[in-house]
């Protein structure tokens, strides 16, 4: 599976997925960074095999563009898929008390860094 159809799959399921913020954004030497912050719940299609429960999740992206007479050339792109996977219950947790693996850390893990 491609990442355009890995990524239809996932806004089919999550189909309010949007951009709440935009963290960083540069440009340098005909590349582009953009890192950002999206959320959104599992309302919509069945995410293989699972039936959509409502959760929220919310997580952080980057991509990186290359731009060439002002058209992107190519991109690649990092998500934190797991914590996304983990928060709509797409990925199986166990308990631990490690805070890296901790399933309350992984469910929020903006409220987990303000208790650090």
């Amino acid at each position: 599976m491609d990442y355009a159809e890995s990524h239809s799959n996932v806004m089919a399921s999550v189909n309010d997925l949007h951009i709440i913020r935009f963290d960083q954004i540069f440009a340098k030497n005909g590349h582009v960074l953009l890192r950002y912050t999206a959320e959104g719940n599992f309302k919509g299609k069945p995410y293989q095999g699972i039936e959509p429960n409502g959760n929220h999740a919310r997580w952080s992206a980057a991509a990186i563009f290359e731009v060439e007479d002002g058209k992107i050339k190519s991109f690649t792109k990092d998500w934190d898929q797991k914590v996304m996977q983990i928060q709509l219950g797409w990925a199986p947790v166990k308990e631990s008390d490690n805070p890296r693996w901790n399933i309350k850390s992984l469910a929020s893990p903006e409220q987990a860094q303000k208790k650090s």
